[in-house]
């Protein structure tokens, strides 16, 4: 059985796309978990279960993508489960490609498989990486391209994952972290499998939507990262660990101290630059950030050398002017 996972909260515009490029196969059932919403979801979904019987509703509270994902996540696991049966994850304003039932129909061999998305790739050649590689990959110490073909290697999406593997290792999404509790979750889940299958063929379609969670003004990611930096500890060899950090500090930029969303004025991004200076877990030296200088673009080089030596003022008129040329 393909257990296709479906969190949705406020997505009434884009909810029937999404679930009507799911193929109908006796060896898929849908698993929806509906965050109670402020829009027409609910409607949408009493619409798709008078046409479908393929599908499960599993409903909640949780307003993050994580918690709700983990409410479906346990209806999964109290099922009798066997080696072939699988878990993908489809997000509410995402849809599939077609070529989905190929994955569907093609005997889950690995614990772990990612296919592409958004991309005119037609070929169905599979290739096989490390764990370690999909580490590397995962957290930026490598890039997302794989014999040419781009993929999400730091998200749930895009993914075929063992359902025994996952419900045996009682793998969950962390419900206090709201930015990046999928990347934790793959981190931990590869902690326990050797080898990731590669397919190199399209199968997802994700839509950027800058209005959702990770793109943002969030007021308490500073304590966001810091959870996921003590998270991975433990999950992140120790020699990518400053890399790790340095990503970190750059989502904060990004999310919280020079969001183009945010009322913060100078005082306030100072302080927060100021605090993030003191915490421990944070620490690093120029020699770092020139020893990942190949995993870091060179603007981001240049703000973190700025925020190192507390030139405040003209990392945030360089982050401005960066963002406005973008």
């Amino acid at each position: 059985m393909n257990f296709i996972v479906i969190p949705v909260y406020n997505s009434d515009k884009t909810l029937f796309n999404c679930v009507s490029s799911i193929p109908q196969r006796n060896d898929v059932q849908i698993v929806i978990s509906y965050d109670k919403s402020s829009d027409d979801s609910w409607k949408i979904i009493e619409t798709i279960l008078s046409q479908r019987s393929d599908i499960y509703v599993v409903k909640c509270c949780k307003h993050t993508a994580g918690a709700t994902r983990n409410v479906a996540l346990k209806y999964i696991y109290g099922k009798k489960l066997d080696a072939n049966d699988s878990i993908l994850f489809l997000d509410s304003d995402d849809y599939f490609d077609e070529k989905i039932n190929k994955i569907l129909s093609h005997k889950n061999t690995s614990d772990l498989s990612i296919y592409a998305h958004n991309t005119q790739r037609k070929n169905f050649n599979e290739y096989k990486i490390k764990r370690s590689e999909l580490i590397e990959r995962s957290i930026g110490a490598r890039n997302s391209n794989f014999m040419g073909t781009t993929y999400r290697f730091n998200s749930v999406w895009g993914k075929v994952f063992s359902a025994t593997t996952l419900k045996r290792n009682k793998i969950l999404f962390d419900e206090n972290i709201k930015i990046a509790e999928d990347l934790i979750f793959l981190l931990e889940f590869v902690q326990y499998i050797n080898v990731v299958k590669i397919i190199p063929c399209n199968m997802y379609f994700y839509h950027k939507n800058f209005n959702s969670l990770t793109h943002e003004f969030h007021d308490d990611f500073l304590q966001n990262d810091m959870k996921v930096q003590e998270k991975c500890m433990n999950l992140v060899d120790s020699k990518y660990r400053t890399l790790f950090i340095l990503k970190g500090i750059m989502n904060i930029f990004g999310l919280q101290v020079f969001s183009m969303k945010s009322t913060y004025n100078f005082h306030d991004k100072k302080k927060i630059l100021n605090i993030i200076k003191k915490q421990s877990i944070y620490k690093y030296t120029l020699i770092d950030i020139f020893k990942n200088v190949l995993s870091l673009k060179s603007s981001q080089i240049i703000m973190l050398i700025l925020f190192k030596i507390r030139l405040y003022r003209l990392l945030e008129i360089f982050y401005l002017i960066k963002n406005k040329v973008k």
